[in-house]
Order: structure tokens, then sequence, then C-alpha cells
């Protein structure tokens, strides 16, 4: 993705294939058509930890939010014993800008594995049993029905009891 912030041209890269050595790394320019230079912090997202449960980083795009903070959205994918099960999953870590406008994710210490929403007062209510202080009350028990259930001195109609109101045709 290209960017346009504060006179310069960001183009955001992912590079390394999709594998372990996925990453992100960043170019600017004050011309659209170059030349670029190259972020003196690049990566500026990779796999630090080899232990990081979060893995294959890359594919980012900075969005800055009404309030003026920036946040990187990239795709990633938690392996599990050598099989990604889930996919590629989408992530999101702050992005900061240096003094002299170079962007950093997650201060350089790669993906987070838990990161705080960024609106906490706008995230979305807890469904049922989700808030481990909420009480779960079960469903209301299904209102009778005109149907008769059958008990055992009813048998219910079928082939060894054919319907006396319905006869076979």
């Amino acid at each position: 993705p290209l960017i346009r912030k504060d006179g310069w041209y960001y183009l955001f890269l992912a590079e390394g294939g999709t594998g372990e050595g996925h990453m992100e790394t960043v170019l600017r320019s004050h011309n659209l058509l170059g030349p670029y230079e190259s972020c003196p912090f690049n990566p500026i997202l990779s796999m630090k930890n080899p232990l990081s449960p979060i893995r294959r980083s890359g594919h980012g795009k900075p969005v800055q939010l009404p309030d003026g903070r920036w946040y990187m959205p990239y795709l990633c994918s938690r392996p599990v014993e050598g099989m990604t099960l889930l996919g590629r999953e989408t992530a999101l870590d702050p992005l900061t800008w240096t003094r002299d406008g170079w962007p950093m994710v997650n201060g350089l210490k790669g993906p987070s594995c838990l990161q705080a929403l960024p609106f906490p007062d706008r995230a979305p209510d807890p469904g049922p049993g989700e808030d481990p202080d909420e009480p779960v009350t079960p469903p209301e028990p299904p209102t009778p029905t005109d149907t008769p259930v059958p008990t055992p001195e009813q048998p219910q109609p079928g082939p060894e009891n054919p319907d006396p109101n319905n006869p076979p045709v």
C-alpha cells in the first residue's frame, strides 16, 4: 500500500514470502516516482521471537483513527504443531511515527500476542455467557401447543396404528 503523510509518500511492502520469513518493510520519497529511501528500522514488522505464537506477519496497511492514533492491520498465522489450522488471520498493532517521520509497528517488538482494543468504550456487548460477571439465565421453556403429545396409552398414528380420522386410500 501507498499512503501520503506530511509531504512523504510511504510505500509499505510485504516481503519474504508468506512463510516464517514474512515481514513488512517501508520506503519513502517526497516524489511519487522516487527515488525511495529504505527505513533504517526495516523490517518494521517481523517475527522477532521464534517462540511467538503469532507468525508470518505482513501485508499491512497503516490506518489513522479519527482521534489521530495510528494502527497497522496485517495478516498473520498461528501455527499449532506445524499446522496453520485457522489459515491467514488479521491482527492489529499500534503504529507510531519517529520524530524524523519513520513508522514503527508495536515498538519494533514484533507482532503482539494480545492487544487492547483501540476504542474499549465502543466494544460490542458480550453475548450471554461471555461476560464472567454476568449470570447466565436459562432460556424460557417452550409454550404449549394445540398438538397433543402422544402418551403410552395413546400411541402415535403410523403403519401399525392407523389414524381413524384419516383412513388410508
